[in-house]
C-alpha cells in the first residue's frame, strides 16, 4: 500500500478520530483541516481491491457545518476521506495497531 505518492495525514493534526462504542467496527473521523474541518464522517467498510490495489470504502456524513459543500457525492470529499483511511491504515501497519484481514462475507 506505500505506492500513494502524498504524504501521509496525521491524527490530531489534520483529523481526529472519534471512538463511538455504539459502532466498534467503524470509525468516526472529524476533519481538522482542510476544506471540510468540522465535518464528521462515519467510516463503514474498508476493502483493498487487489487487482488494482486501490482502496474501496462506504461511509456516511454524521454532521457538516456546510452541508451544501460537504456532500456524500463529492468526488472532493471522497478522495479526502479516502486519503485519510489510506493514512490510518499506513500509520496502522506500522505501528502495529491495524491488522489486514479477509472479508467474511
Amino acid at each position: 500500500m506505500s505506492d500513494n505518492p502524498e504524504p501521509l495525514l496525521k491524527e490530531n493534526e489534520h483529523y481526529e478520530l472519534i471512538i463511538d462504542d455504539a459502532h466498534k467496527r467503524s470509525w468516526a473521523v472529524r476533519f481538522l483541516k482542510g476544506d471540510f474541518v468540522e465535518t464528521i464522517i462515519m467510516i463503514r467498510a474498508i476493502k483493498i481491491n487487489e487487482k488494482d490495489e486501490s482502496l474501496e470504502y462506504n461511509f456516511d456524513i454524521l454532521s457538516t457545518p456546510d452541508p451544501g459543500y460537504a456532500r456524500k457525492d463529492s468526488v472532493k470529499l471522497q478522495e479526502e476521506v479516502g486519503h485519510v483511511i489510506y493514512s490510518i491504515i499506513e500509520t496502522g501497519l506500522h505501528e502495529g495497531f491495524v491488522q489486514l484481514s479477509e472479508d467474511p462475507e
